[in-house]
């Protein structure tokens, strides 16, 4: 029975296992050509330098130079051809895809392909793990990208102090995109977005167009997920002081918590000013003072913050902004809907829809009242209200006029009309 017994060498491979051999041999069949061609090459090198220095050229295969004497000759393993050979696995043809890249220049952006690689690395050694590929397909690395110096996630850091302010600056442009344009992109909105960031920053920089890197790209697209959370963080606050839910425990509390979520969620309740009851109608539609609360918490907290040094895109403040506002209110009350506070995601998935609603209702609130502008009031007011909250000077005293020079020729013709006496007088200056 023992001889029988098949021993560990003459077991016949696996599939997996004679695939491996047939990559490593065809890997080592290229590197041989490669050495081959670089021979050839050096060769036709030397000649030409023999020839251009009127050295002759030795026709006798026995008097060459002897650095040419040694030459390298790889071996190149051959995996045993398995008989009749049944492979499931089928063959690996090699394509080409595109990758997106974003190169600024001075108007648009320019999306080039680069050519794909192909789709299995040589086999690593052993002990080691193969290096995984990037999932998302715009994080590919492409041609004259800079490169990483670290592993794991890129880091502002990771990249010359030149491209750190830089990048710095995208990060602010890109939140105030985020939170003034879409705060749920897509993937082509935010593509765009951050191309726009990366190039208004090369410009306010003074700089040249620098080709936007994966890992940069990377680097800012993570603050899109930053403001959505500071939005939900500083509503949650804000919902539980204002509308008055309770922390407690009691079935009292968490039913008076369970109904209130109600009553704010029924028809969009909690942007009026007066609730209402079955007697009493609501009054105020997007008149609740913590939509001014949310905003100046977010954008307007000193003279430092993006709505005072990015005003051109917050002046006055977009009915966008003010959709993020509602929504993360909207999530900040939907954690009460049980009675008792539990924490919920500010995610796209379960978001992105709501907020698609309350622009839509704002809109449609602006054509309603396009009469008297309503809208337009109430987004200006917004702002000029979140420049007081920020300790910044109204609009209307930004730019104080001088004195105008009509002034001083008034002055001049006083002087002469007064008598001489009168210039002795205590009142003269």
């Amino acid at each position: 029975m023992a001889e029988t017994r098949r021993s560990g060498r003459d077991r016949k491979p696996s599939e997996k296992i004679a695939q491996l051999q047939q990559d490593e041999a065809e890997e080592a069949k290229t590197q041989a050509e490669a050495q081959k061609r670089r021979e050839d090459r050096a060769k036709r090198n030397r000649r030409e330098q023999d020839r251009s220095a009127g050295v002759p050229l030795a026709e006798d295969p026995s008097v060459e130079r002897q650095d040419t004497m040694i030459t390298f000759r790889p071996v190149v393993s051959k995996p045993k051809i398995l008989a009749q050979r049944t492979s499931k696995v089928p063959p690996r043809h090699h394509i080409q895809s595109p990758h997106p890249i974003l190169k600024v220049g001075a108007a648009h952006l320019k999306t080039i392909r680069h050519v794909g690689t192909p789709s299995r690395s040589p086999s690593p050694a052993p002990g080691t793990k193969r290096k995984q590929a990037f999932d998302d397909p715009l994080c590919e690395l492409f041609a004259k990208a800079p490169k990483i110096a670290r592993r794991g996630r890129p880091k502002a850091s990771d990249y010359t102090e030149v491209e750190q302010d830089v990048i710095a600056l995208a990060n602010r442009l890109y939140r105030c995109l985020i939170s003034t344009e879409n705060a749920f992109p897509g993937t082509a909105s935010e593509l765009r977005m951050v191309g726009k960031a990366w190039e208004v920053a090369l410009r306010l920089k003074g700089l040249d167009p620098i080709i936007l890197a994966p890992g940069i790209f990377r680097v800012i697209r993570a603050h899109g997920p930053q403001v959505r959370g500071e939005a939900k963080s500083k509503m949650v606050l804000l919902v539980a002081a204002i509308y008055g839910f309770n922390s407690g425990q009691s079935k009292k509390v968490i039913t008076a918590n369970r109904n209130l979520a109600e009553s704010l969620k029924q028809e969009k309740g909690f942007v009026f000013k007066t609730l209402g009851n079955e007697n009493t109608p609501r009054k105020g539609v997007y008149q609740n003072h913590i939509i001014r609360e949310g905003i100046n918490a977010l954008w307007f907290q000193n003279k430092q913050d993006e709505g005072i040094e990015f005003s051109e895109l917050f002046d006055p403040i977009p009915v966008e902004s003010i959709a993020l506002i509602l929504t993360a209110i909207e999530c900040a009350i939907d954690e009460w809907a049980t009675g008792f506070k539990t924490d919920i995601p500010f995610q796209a998935k379960e978001y992105m829809g709501i907020y698609n609603d309350h622009l839509d209702s704002l809109r449609a609130y602006g054509e309603h009242t396009s009469k008297h502008d309503l809208l337009g009031k109430m987004c200006q007011k917004l702002y000029d209200d979140g420049r007081v909250h920020a300790g910044v000077p109204p609009k209307t005293m930004k730019h104080i006029p001088a004195i105008p020079y009509s002034m001083f020729k008034a002055a001049v013709k006083e002087y002469e009309e007064t008598p001489e006496e009168a210039e002795d007088d205590e009142d003269m200056v």
